[in-house]
């Protein structure tokens, strides 16, 4: 079981630290939630279905009449 033992000597000597692999996640999710939030920023708000239809600014609700 090759890859047993690959994974007992990675867990033996890590490259990081818990707290350094905590602050590559933390950087990279704010990486991706800034990118996110400029793109909101700068593309117009969606129209019709794309809110649904409950909320105010999406489609009405569609109504069957008899």
């Amino acid at each position: 079981m090759a890859a047993e033992e690959l994974f007992s000597t990675l867990r033996a000597t890590p490259m990081l630290t818990g707290d350094q692999a905590a602050r590559v996640v933390r950087d990279f999710y704010d990486l991706i939630l800034t990118d996110e939030n400029a793109s909101r920023l700068t593309r117009a708000p969606a129209r019709g279905r794309a809110r649904g239809p409950g909320h105010p600014t999406g489609s009405p609700a569609f109504v069957v009449h008899l």
